[in-house]
C-alpha cells in the first residue's frame, strides 16, 4: 500500500513538473521572442510546443491541472507531517518512573551533594531552634527593672543570657548562609540534569492564568533561561515557573534515551 502511494505521487508530481516546466519555458520563449533574442524554434520545439497546445486546449484541460496540482501538494504535506510525527516520537523521551519534584531530587541529585545538604540544613535547624528559645527565655524574664540593673552590670546572669542569644543568633545566621550556598548547589545539579536532557519533566502549562487540560512535556530550553530570582523550580508545590512559561503539577523522571 505505501509503494503504491510513493509511486502514485511520484507519477503526479512527474506530471505536473512537467506541464508546469513547460508551461514556463513557452512564457521564456514568448519574452524572447518580444525582445528579438530568439526568433524560430527548432523542428522538434515547434513541435513539442505545438503538442503542448494540442493539449492545452483539451476540454477539462485546467480544472483537471488544477486538481492534480492540489493533489500533489497535499501528498507532498501529508509525506512531510508524517515525518514530522515521526521524527518526533524518535526523539520523544522514554521514562519508566514519574517522581513529584521531592522524591525526583533525592534520587537523581549527586549523593555527596545531598548529604552535604542535609547536614547543612539540620545543622542551621538546630542552631535556629536554640537562638529561638534564648529569645524565648528572655522574654519571659525580662522585666524594666531587669533591663535597667543589666545595664548597670548588676544583673551578670541575664546579661550572659543575652550575650549566649545574640552569640547564637550569629551562629545561626552563619548556618544558614551555609546552607544556602549547600540548597543552591543541589539545585544546580538537579536543574542541570533538566537542561542536558538526563532528566525530563512533564506538567500542565498556565496561559492566560488558566491550567491547560492537557500535559506536555517541558522543553530544556525552559531551564536554561534563569529567571531574575534563579529559583526557576518549587519542590513544595510541584511548579515551575520562567521568565515565559509556567507549569504546575510536575512529574520528573530520567530519561532512558540520554546519551552525554
Amino acid at each position: 500500500m505505501l509503494n503504491s502511494y510513493l509511486l502514485f505521487r511520484k507519477v503526479l508530481t512527474w506530471f505536473v513538473v512537467l506541464i508546469v516546466g513547460t508551461f514556463l519555458g513557452e512564457f521564456a520563449l514568448s519574452v524572447a521572442r518580444e525582445h528579438h533574442l530568439f526568433e524560430e524554434p527548432t523542428a522538434k520545439l515547434g513541435a513539442a510546443l505545438h503538442f503542448l497546445g494540442a493539449i492545452r486546449d483539451l476540454p477539462g484541460f485546467w480544472p483537471t491541472l488544477s486538481v492534480a496540482a492540489g493533489l500533489t501538494v497535499g501528498m507532498w504535506l501529508d509525506t512531510l507531517a508524517r515525518k514530522r510525527v515521526k521524527a518526533e516520537r524518535y526523539d520523544a523521551p522514554s521514562v519508566r518512573d514519574w517522581l513529584r519534584p521531592l522524591q525526583a531530587i533525592e534520587q537523581f541529585v549527586d549523593h555527596d551533594l545531598s548529604l552535604k545538604n542535609t547536614n547543612a540544613q539540620n545543622t542551621a535547624a538546630e542552631l535556629k531552634k536554640k537562638w529561638t528559645a534564648l529569645t524565648a527565655e528572655i522574654e519571659n524574664k525580662s522585666t524594666v527593672d531587669l533591663e535597667i540593673l543589666a545595664t548597670r552590670g548588676k544583673a551578670p546572669e541575664y546579661v550572659a543570657l543575652k550575650k549566649q542569644r545574640d552569640d547564637a543568633y550569629r551562629e545561626y545566621q552563619a548556618a544558614e548562609f551555609t546552607a544556602r550556598l549547600h540548597r543552591d548547589a543541589v539545585m544546580d545539579n538537579f536543574v542541570n540534569q533538566l537542561r542536558d536532557g538526563h532528566l525530563i519533566a512533564k506538567g500542565f502549562a498556565v496561559k492566560n492564568g488558566e491550567l491547560q487540560e492537557h500535559e506536555q512535556y517541558i522543553r530544556a530550553t525552559f531551564w536554561k533561561i534563569i529567571p531574575a530570582d534563579r529559583y526557576i523550580l518549587d519542590l513544595e508545590t510541584a511548579k515551575a515557573a520562567g521568565p515565559y512559561n509556567t507549569y504546575e503539577n510536575l512529574y520528573i523522571g530520567e530519561n532512558t534515551k540520554f546519551q552525554k
